[in-house]
């Protein structure tokens, strides 16, 4: 198993995860209760993580995180429009409140 990404915010790595899962890389989320060690732990090493199972899917893995926080950041702020049912969606929202559709990368 190999660490892929590791944030302070529970929420941004269990995105994290769901995406790669979604992907087909197996992985799982560690330390995620760990927050409660902290003085005995650094803060960095009570953060949750999200782990690639196979070691193989890891740069694969790596590769979309980093394309998937560039997008996010690039994204952040702008509307976007369903190509479903062309309602208006806020930035961070990933599918349209609507109808479902995927928001467009």
């Amino acid at each position: 198993m190999i660490k892929v990404y590791s944030n302070s915010d529970r929420f941004m790595v269990w995105n994290v995860h769901a995406a790669l899962e979604a992907r087909g890389i197996e992985c799982s989320v560690q330390n995620c209760f760990a927050a409660g060690g902290v003085g005995e732990l650094s803060p960095f090493e009570s953060w949750p993580e999200v782990w690639v199972h196979d070691n193989e899917d890891a740069a694969i893995a790596k590769r979309l995180i980093s394309e998937w926080q560039e997008g996010f950041y690039k994204q952040e702020g702008k509307e976007w429009v369903c190509a479903n049912c062309k309602e208006e969606n806020h930035s961070s929202f990933d599918v349209c409140w609507k109808c479902g559709g995927e928001k467009p990368y």
